[in-house]
């Protein structure tokens, strides 16, 4: 990847890092890299002849990562505040009686899996999917703004 960063691939990135992995930007090529917490601790240790070898085959770009100043640490899944889109979703929704039904599956156990369901069941999930995709890209645009690293939305 080089500058300027593509919004759709930051996209791409932040929707699919996995729960146990962290995303980094390099700000002077734009390379976008995940590293798993599994990674980051082999990273940080010492390694011997049990060690797997694509894991000491990984170290020197994983420590690089980690260590230099090139890569930046991405917004993670948290800070994507998924629930506050789903509930801002919700309020644009014209029928009443699914905004409302929406707004329910968001308090409760399995919320965001409950929220899922019923889009797909009230056929709104294109629509709910423009709706989280521009509002990831606000988030990557702000962040590659607050960083000054070049990027295009096309």
């Amino acid at each position: 990847m080089s500058l300027p960063v593509k919004i759709d691939s930051a996209l791409e990135a932040l929707l699919f890092t996995e729960d146990d992995c962290t995303t980094y930007i390099n700000k002077k090529t734009g390379e976008i890299a995940s590293v798993s917490d599994e990674e980051s601790n082999f990273a940080h240790q010492e390694l011997d002849e049990t060690t797997p070898e694509w894991v000491v085959a990984g170290i020197p770009r994983i420590k690089l990562i980690l260590e230099s100043e090139e890569y930046l640490e991405m917004p993670s899944k948290y800070d994507l505040h998924e629930e506050k889109v789903m509930a801002q979703f919700c309020e644009t929704v014209q029928k009443e009686d699914i905004k409302n039904y929406l707004l329910k599956t968001l308090s409760g156990n399995a919320a965001t899996e409950n929220f899922n369901k019923f889009v797909n069941e009230f056929e709104l999930h294109d629509s709910w999917t423009a709706h989280r995709n521009n509002a990831i890209k606000q988030i990557a645009i702000d962040f590659f703004t607050k960083h000054l690293i070049p990027f295009e939305e096309k």
